[in-house]
Formats: C-alpha cells, structure tokens, sequence
C-alpha cells in the first residue's frame, strides 16, 4: 500500500473482519470512499478489542454497514454513532448479541434491519427502535 495515497473502493465484503480492521493503514486509505462494508460469516468472534472499535470511527464515509452470520458476536463496536453518515445497518444471524452499543446508534440511520438476533429483549428493543426511525 505504500505509494497509494487514495482509494476509489466503495464497496467491500469480507468474512477477514480482525484483519481488515487489524490494518489502520487500510482503513485509512478506505476512509473517505467507502460506502458499503459487508462483514459475513464468522464462527469464532465474541467482541471487538478497543483498537478495531477506533478503527470502525474512520470509516467515516459509510453508509451501509452490515454483519451478516456473526453467531458468536455479543455486541456491536461501540462509537458506531460517529459514523455521521450510516443509513442502512443489517444485522442477521448474529445470535448472541446481546445488546445495541451504549452510545446509541447515530442520527442519520434511516433502516435498521435484525434478523434471526439475539435475545428476546434485544429484539423487542430493535422493533421499538425500528418504528422511530424517519422514512
């Protein structure tokens, strides 16, 4: 990546979830162009560790972000709110979770969409949160 000073990707799927956000200079260079990140499929991942949650903050130009069959995950990385420009979150399969992030999610998410999620509560929560989201 040395010489590359920016990128025009704005889409990305993945099932490398550690190791794309293991990488602060990826991240970095992804930061003002992509748009869509689509997280699937990992078995094995309970949380994020502090420095993937600060490297989700720079990707500051999301707009849809999904986790897709993270059986293991208890909770999404917290300072998902910074993300100023998200508007699309999916959430399926991702049936430990236990909880939304503290912080709330930010103003700018017109859809949230959980399937197959959770625990009961989380899910009453989601439908609560669903209803007050602007069309």
């Amino acid at each position: 990546m040395r010489g590359m000073t920016e990128s025009k990707l704005q889409t990305l799927d993945t099932d490398d979830i550690e190791g794309f956000l293991g990488a602060p200079a990826l991240c970095s260079l992804l930061s003002s162009s992509l748009t869509n990140l689509s997280f699937e499929w990992n078995d094995e991942m309970t949380r994020f560790t502090k420095e993937q949650e600060e490297a989700f903050q720079c990707l500051t130009s999301l707009q849809e972000l999904k986790f897709l069959g993270y059986r293991k995950l208890e909770h999404l990385p917290a300072g998902l709110n910074k993300l100023t420009n998200l508007k699309r979150l999916r959430i399926w399969r991702c049936r430990a979770l236990r909880s939304l992030p503290k912080e709330g999610l930010p103003s700018s998410l017109e859809e949230l969409h959980a399937e197959d999620c959770g625990t009961k509560e989380l899910t009453e929560h989601c439908k609560r949160l669903m209803g007050t989201i602007p069309k």
